[in-house]
């Protein structure tokens, strides 16, 4: 596997479809987080005028505001991906923790161990495909790639360049004082020789923290048919549920963290991050699975990182919403209390869950979450 230490692949290969394991690492380097710097995940725009962490505007971020070692790349593999592949299909990890302990970044196994918080991984694939081909993603194989820091005096900081393996995977560590402290943080994964540019998030939040949990598709989007259109036409922008956005964006404004899981594929990271910060969601880590799962495997995908979520972090889930079945049995296996759990669509209060009518969340908002004291 990859001993990976302060930033810099040292050898051997990736564990898993997308990711690596967590478990301790021979190269790994203990000590105090770092402080509270980096920009704020989910910011909508980047302001180049005021002093403070900055952001790049993924995945055509125009010109660089830092120097990177490639202006220009080095296959002609590549160099064919991008010219004739418009669908961006690059894919930035999250990492979920606590600070200064256990955390989990969203490419691992649902095997794999929760990592104990002394190095913050950051995993990221390079990969373009046709239009119509939304779950393909050729690799960009054998590029630069540097991920960037944004710093809190407008500043960036390189944190780690590789070349991108075989499947188009690079993977970097933040250890000691480099690693992020309490609070929800962006760094940058740049495709140094196209000038292309992929976001990750590091969410490091307290034990007892209320979150939110929603699925995606269905709960959010219009319905599951939106995700199929897309998949087939990458120039689709999916339909969205009555007052989805206004949902999430009311619990946002009373304190409480928001949890994306969705059933969706890493391969569907670039669209799925694109259409949430398009429709003004707030930001929060988007949990997506090694591969496209559905039924009983998206059940036991979901319940996992529930429990995750919920025992290993010890964030307190204030409610949680979907509209499928495996969302219902993903957080009763939780002991997600029913009361709690929200459905929409035809499945709508089946299993004793709160049932959102007609495809509409507004009542809801008015009449529920308007009645929610403030997060602490």
């Amino acid at each position: 596997m990859y001993c990976i230490a302060r930033g810099v692949v040292v050898a051997g290969a990736l564990v898993g479809a997308f990711g690596f394991g967590l478990g301790s690492s021979a190269c790994g380097d203990s000590g105090s987080p770092a402080a509270d710097t980096g920009a704020d995940v989910g910011a909508d725009t980047a302001d180049t005028t005021s002093v403070g962490p900055q952001r790049l505007m993924c995945p055509q971020p125009g010109p660089l505001p830092f120097t990177v070692g490639a202006t220009a790349l080095d296959t002609e593999g590549a160099q064919y991906l991008i010219d004739n592949y418009p669908r961006v299909k690059d894919s930035g990890a999250d990492y979920l923790g606590v600070p200064g302990g256990v955390g989990a970044v969203t490419t691992q196994g649902l095997d794999d161990p929760l990592g104990d918080g002394g190095v913050q991984p950051i995993v990221g694939r390079m990969a373009r495909s046709p239009s119509e081909l939304g779950l393909a993603g050729d690799p960009i194989i054998g590029e630069w790639v540097s991920v960037w820091r944004p710093e809190d005096d407008g500043g960036w900081t390189q944190v780690g360049r590789a070349r991108t393996d075989d499947d188009g995977q690079y993977a970097f560590e933040l250890a000691g004082a480099e690693r992020f402290g309490a609070g929800s943080h962006a760094l940058f994964g740049v495709l140094e020789g196209a000038g292309s540019c992929v976001e990750h998030g590091t969410f490091l939040w307290p034990a007892g923290t209320p979150v939110v949990v929603t699925d995606i598709d269905g709960t959010l989007t219009l319905d599951d048919n939106e995700l199929l259109y897309e998949i087939a036409d990458g120039s689709h922008v999916p339909l969205a549920k009555t007052a989805a956005a206004e949902l999430v964006n009311a619990w946002r404004a009373k304190g409480y963290q928001i949890v994306y899981l969705t059933a969706r594929p890493h391969v569907f990271r670039a669209e799925t991050r694109a259409w949430l910060a398009a429709q003004g969601y707030p930001s929060g880590p988007i949990i997506t699975a090694n591969e496209l799962v559905l039924g009983d495997a998206a059940a036991t995908y979901k319940t996992r990182w529930v429990r995750w979520v919920k025992d290993s972090l010890g964030w307190d889930i204030v409610a949680a919403y979907g509209n499928a079945d495996s969302d219902i049995a993903a957080y009763e296996a939780a002991a997600i209390p029913k009361a709690q759990t929200f459905i929409i669509g035809p499945e709508a209060g089946a299993s004793g869950t709160v049932a959102i009518a007609d495809d509409d969340y507004t009542s809801h908002i008015a009449t529920y979450v308007a009645a929610q004291p403030d997060a602490e």
